[in-house]
């Protein structure tokens, strides 16, 4: 009885942290394809610059992120509450996120394109009757 007591407890242990290292999904992308580099909370996302960068399972709602463009003539773009999880109150749910980076009036700013839920995938059980 003991021995499966502990294997109840321990079965709920690992499925409350797998399902606490599940977090929001962020892409960026610049919309004319210029290169930059990614920083979400000071820690820089990709080694080299890239047009288009995704980070998976960001265990926070809102981020502070910069970019950095390959092009040093293009000034860095800094947002600090930028938000990713669905906007109000409520239960917080993962969620993929994407803006794009766009050019107006010669100044770069980041746009909201779209967000939806996370899809979870689900470990499935096939049982072959033979």
């Amino acid at each position: 009885m003991r021995k499966i007591t502990f294997s109840l407890l321990f079965m709920l242990l690992v499925s409350a942290l797998n399902a606490q290292s599940i977090g929001h999904d962020l892409t960026i992308f610049a919309e004319e394809g210029e290169k930059f580099t990614l920083f979400i909370n000071g820690q820089q996302i990709n080694e080299q610059p890239q047009s288009s960068v995704s980070v998976k399972d960001i265990s926070s709602n809102t981020v502070h992120s910069k970019i950095v463009f390959e092009n040093s003539e293009i000034t860095a773009l800094e947002k600090k509450y930028l938000l990713l999880a669905e906007p109000g109150p409520g239960e917080k749910r993962p969620v993929s996120v994407v803006y794009k980076l766009k050019k107006k009036k010669e100044e770069y700013k980041l746009a909201f394109v779209n967000r939806s839920p996370k899809v979870l995938q689900q470990n499935n059980v096939i049982i072959i009757n033979r």
